[in-house]
């Protein structure tokens, strides 16, 4: 969830119908899931997801009047993610074990810990990053399946919804709700993922929520194109992090 980290209305699906919890999926609309109980069904979607291996996400964060949209394709060992808010856009690639970033100076400086003037020099411009440079991990962790599994994965005592249709595609899924995913366990608050009764049994969407009132922040996601090929190459003209000035 981009509660904790950067690098997810009407944009999702809409509510779902008829939900109630349970203590395993229910044989009427069940699917492949019939059975199962909630962490039985968290555990199906993860392994169906990294079996998978690649997908499309749009995740968009909403703050009272602030909204980020994070759009990716994630891959077990590259993938691309592009972060836009109210004060600009970053956009991240890992592409044969290197990672690059390209944004604008409050992001770069936000990413990579640039000092503003050397932001400010090298907004727009690809910089390259490699496994010794400092910032490398956090980029990679953005953008790989795991760790967009690991921010949609509830937490703690989880609820089975029973199954119901998401009224965009009237797709049939199974809601499991518990708390916020680990990567944020610093804040209180809850999230649900939901996960296609079909084969295979897939994130469809995912949403969240932490804190309260005036500060809470809601996220919401949708997942597809489940194993789809990303195509990703290296960009021309990247500038080496480690050629950056200091200062």
């Amino acid at each position: 969830m981009s509660t904790a980290t950067v690098v997810v209305g009407a944009v999702l699906g809409g509510p779902l119908l008829a939900a109630c919890s349970a203590a395993t999926v229910a044989a009427r609309g069940g699917g492949v899931l019939v059975g199962q109980d909630a962490h039985q069904v968290v555990d199906a979607a993860l392994m169906a997801a990294k079996h998978a291996g690649t997908v499309h996400y749009v995740l968009v964060s909403r703050r009272g009047r602030t909204t980020e949209t994070i759009t990716g394709d994630a891959g077990l060992s590259s993938g691309r993610q592009i972060v836009t808010t109210s004060s600009g856009t970053v956009e991240a690639m890992l592409v044969d074990a290197t990672a690059y970033v390209k944004g604008d100076a409050t992001g770069l400086e936000s990413v990579l810990g640039l000092t503003s003037a050397v932001a400010g020099k090298y907004k727009d411009a690809w910089i390259s990053l490699s496994r010794d440079d400092e910032p490398y991990l956090a980029v990679v962790d953005a953008v790989e399946l795991d760790h967009v599994l690991a921010q949609v994965n509830p937490s703690g005592s989880l609820v089975l919804l029973q199954p119901a249709r998401l009224t965009r595609g009237n797709e049939r899924t199974v809601g499991v709700k518990g708390g916020l995913p680990s990567p944020v366990q610093g804040a209180s608050g809850s999230s649900t993922l939901y996960v296609s009764t079909s084969s295979p049994a897939v994130p469809v969407r995912f949403t969240g929520t932490a804190g309260t009132g005036s500060k809470a922040v809601h996220d919401e996601a949708t997942f597809s194109q489940w194993g789809h090929a990303i195509d990703l190459s290296a960009p021309s003209g990247a500038v080496s992090y480690q050629s950056l000035p200091s200062q």
